[in-house]
């Protein structure tokens, strides 16, 4: 059988080799795509998401954006999002909310990997140790849990091809399907409640009026 004999972790995520290209060339594909993903959403579903938050009078940017929002009349209450100014509003900023999207998808990306690496005894030696490398030169080598020989014709221990192709995994789609929606929709959930808890005179919060 073709078999290998693992390589030293250091060595191999700093040798240039093809799974360690394939793994950032993949990475940095994933993350464009959820940038992508995540300013659509946030271009889209941000103002609906104001106005059913706060009832202010938002819509979609097809559809007038903000031009009817409560903040434009002269007397209150004005919506507490579109109301806010420096530095809160950076809080609830179409970037600040797209790197919190980006990031859930990623973290998420993350635990799905490790739970496949665990569940698959065989890649733990190949790819358990990359992520370290990829974000901390400095990171001690972890050794790997066993001499064992690897299959050469294990997918998960075989050089592949990195970059836009491999994102269209199972994982990958998995975890951009859930990651960014859970992030967006987690983010501005927990801003508008701490705006609404903020703003004393708004009276309206999804179904609750202050009384």
């Amino acid at each position: 059988p073709c078999t290998i004999t693992p390589a030293n972790p250091r060595t191999m995520a700093r040798s240039g080799r093809a799974p360690t290209r394939a793994d950032r060339a993949e990475l940095i594909s994933y993350c464009v795509l959820a940038l992508l993903y995540a300013g659509l959403l946030s271009y889209f579903v941000h103002n609906p998401f104001c106005n059913m938050a706060f009832r202010c009078g938002c819509r979609g940017p097809l559809n007038g954006g903000w031009a009817l929002c409560n903040v434009h009349n002269p007397e209150p209450p004005h919506c507490p999002w579109c109301s806010a100014t420096s530095p809160a509003v950076i809080l609830v900023s179409p970037p600040t909310v797209v790197f919190i999207s980006v990031l859930t998808a990623v973290l998420l990306r993350l635990v799905l990997s490790r739970c496949a690496t665990a569940s698959s005894p065989s890649s733990t030696a190949t790819a358990s140790y990359l992520l370290p490398y990829l974000l901390d030169e400095t990171a001690p080598a972890p050794a790997p849990e066993s001499d064992s020989e690897l299959d050469c014709n294990d997918p998960t221990t075989t050089p592949r091809e990195g970059g836009l192709g491999a994102c269209f995994s199972v994982r990958n789609l998995l975890s951009l399907a859930i990651g960014v929606p859970l992030g967006f929709f987690g983010y501005n959930l927990v801003m508008a409640s701490l705006f609404f808890l903020a703003s004393p005179d708004y009276p309206f919060f999804f179904w609750y009026t202050r009384p």
